[in-house]
């Protein structure tokens, strides 16, 4: 039995990656699945990194992400039909049986701090003195672990980078 195979999009935050996904799932009539907003998948992350801080622990993001991982495969594998896998957190999927198509959504540095900001205080995550530093710290600490692998899917021949504020 073949496999589905689903169609990668990843990028840094802000960079648009949601504006684009939505806008590929009407054009290919895929179901869109976000890995921020997806039920399944924040159940999943919460489980894989039960105490707030053990992301960015070594020993335990190590631990934790391997289970993460795990379960991110177990939930692309319920799949039936094709889908939109949109998010930082499915560019370490390098299986060609799973990803068809790849899209990196890069765009100027400025535009992608001024969406974050937006976001941010859309969200009501907007922060000031030690907390702000200690969110930035993290933010920091997430961008060192997913650029690498977002940009290894940049070198690849099923890649397409893409700007969607253009």
């Amino acid at each position: 039995m073949a496999r589905t195979r689903h169609t990668l999009i990843t990028g840094r935050s802000g960079a648009g990656k949601s504006t684009y996904a939505k806008k590929l799932s009407k054009e290919l009539g895929r179901r869109h699945i976000e890995a921020d907003e997806d039920p399944e998948m924040k159940e999943l992350f919460q489980k894989s990194f039960p105490r707030r801080n053990d992301r960015f622990r070594t020993r335990d993001f190590n631990k934790g992400e391997l289970a993460y991982r795990r379960g991110i495969m177990r939930r692309i594998k319920k799949l039936k039909e094709p889908a939109i896998l949109e998010g930082a957190q499915f560019a370490w999927i390098k299986d060609p049986k799973v990803i068809d198509k790849a899209y990196v959504v890069k765009v100027p540095e400025r535009v992608r701090v001024k969406q974050r900001y937006l976001r941010e205080k859309r969200l009501g995550r907007i922060h000031t003195g030690e907390k702000a530093l200690r969110r930035k710290k993290r933010l920091a600490l997430y961008t060192q672990a997913s650029d690498p692998m977002i940009r290894d899917w940049e070198r690849r021949p099923n890649t397409t980078i893409v700007n969607p504020y253009t």
